[in-house]
C-alpha cells in the first residue's frame, strides 16, 4: 500500500518534533513533496539546500558521510557535492 506523505506545520512544535516516518531519495534540483524534517548524507561533501523558513540557499561545508542534519528545507540543489542523500519527512 502506498501512503501519501503528510504536510508538516511550518511552526515548530506540534507533530513536527516527532521522528521522521518517511524517507525519499533526493533528486538534486527538484523540490521535495513537502518540507523536510532532516537530511541524511550517505557520501561526504558539501550540501547546498533551500531553507524552508526564508527560502535562502545555504551550503553546509564538508558534511561527513553518515551525517543526519536536522533541518527544514524544500530542496537539495544541484550545487551539492555530497551524494547518496535521503530527505526525511
Amino acid at each position: 500500500m502506498v501512503q501519501s506523505i503528510p504536510s508538516l506545520p511550518d511552526a515548530v512544535g506540534g507533530s513536527s518534533d516527532l521522528p521522521a516516518s518517511f524517507a525519499e531519495v533526493v533528486v538534486p534540483g527538484v523540490d521535495f513533496s513537502t518540507t523536510s524534517r532532516g537530511i541524511y548524507v550517505g557520501e561526504a561533501g558539501d550540501l547546498t539546500v533551500i531553507m524552508a523558513g526564508d527560502g535562502a540557499t545555504r551550503t553546509f561545508v564538508a558534511v561527513p558521510a553518515g551525517a543526519l542534519i536536522p533541518i527544514r528545507c524544500t530542496q537539495v540543489t544541484g550545487a551539492s557535492v555530497a551524494a547518496s542523500i535521503l530527505v526525511l519527512f
